[in-house]
């Protein structure tokens, strides 16, 4: 998408908004840069493991402890508002275990919260039995299509099955 397109355009301001959401349970972003067509995100680093590597290692507890955390990151983010706007009504997209940073602080932290709302943006293989299905056939969600991919996450970690094999 060119500078003077309109869908990217519209991306930039509220990606722009994003970056004012200070949550624990999302990175916090730094500084938001724009180098020709490209919109550069940076944020605080946060030492520790993505849930997927370590979602085999995790009693149940502890994968229910950082599933809290990411539904926490992900109420915040789909309730972005203020006083001048609507709410943005910000969909992840793409919430799975490689999406999510477990820190060495306890803390876990969603992952991409900004990346994820380039109109058009592929699906990451490594993330495609979480995403809902519309999102997967290239259509839009709201909020459900976020909570679907936790239901999905805290299926696994009941059952320590995947529930889409045939995807690996």
């Amino acid at each position: 998408a060119t500078s003077t397109d309109p869908a990217a355009a519209q991306f930039r301001r509220e990606a722009k908004r994003i970056t004012t959401l200070m949550h624990g349970n999302l990175p916090r972003v730094r500084e938001m840069l724009t180098r020709g067509d490209d919109l550069i995100i940076v944020g605080t680093y946060v030492d520790g493991e993505k849930l997927s590597e370590l979602s085999r290692q995790l009693p149940l507890e502890a994968t229910l402890r950082v599933l809290i955390d990411v539904l926490g990151a992900l109420g915040a983010l789909h309730g972005l508002s203020d006083n001048q706007r609507p709410p943005l009504k910000i969909v992840h997209g793409e919430v799975s275990p490689s999406n999510v940073l477990v820190g060495l602080d306890g803390t876990s932290r969603l992952l991409r919260a900004v990346g994820r709302r380039v109109p058009g943006a592929r699906i990451d293989p490594v993330s495609a039995r979480y995403v809902a299905p519309e999102l997967l056939e290239g259509g839009t969600g709201d909020a459900r299509a976020d909570w679907y991919s936790v239901g999905v996450m805290l299926w696994e970690a009941l059952s320590g099955k995947p529930v889409l094999s045939d995807l690996d």
